[in-house]
């Protein structure tokens, strides 16, 4: 049920994000092309720092470009079906009472690579599981 009512929450969001416009800098719009050149349906927020980038090619992403165009991360979410089975194995021996709430990928523009689980119990308790690029638990 949660899982649901977040869904819909996250579409209600992006339906209020894309009814405004956004004047974003040619840049921005260059640096993204660049960086994300197979993403189609892209809906573009400046949250005061960054120009953020919500956008889709084979996985939900969320990118972030400073003002001056330089790309700084892209955050990718995927599904747990997507998940290694030695991850899985992880998940189900050793956090058998939670449920997966969201996994990402985030990619520094510096090179770094690292991957979060975030896990819920039915009473709301959170654990962040961090993991490095080849999805070694740190």
């Amino acid at each position: 049920m949660k899982k649901v009512f977040l869904f819909i929450s996250f579409l209600f969001c992006i339906y209020v994000l894309s009814a405004q416009e956004m004047d974003v800098p040619q840049k921005v719009l260059e640096s993204f092309s660049a960086q994300c050149s197979s993403s189609d349906d892209v809906i573009w927020t400046f949250n005061g720092e960054n120009f953020v980038a919500e956008h889709y090619d084979e996985f939900e992403k969320v990118s972030y470009f400073n003002t001056e165009g330089q790309w700084l991360k892209t955050i990718t979410y995927t599904m747990e079906d997507d998940l290694e089975k030695r991850i899985l194995n992880l998940l189900s021996d050793k956090y058998e009472n939670y449920y997966v709430e969201s996994i990402q990928t985030t990619e520094l523009s510096e090179g770094l690579i690292f991957h979060e689980i975030i896990l819920m119990d039915d009473d709301d308790e959170k654990i962040i599981l961090r993991f490095d690029e080849k999805w070694n638990l740190q």
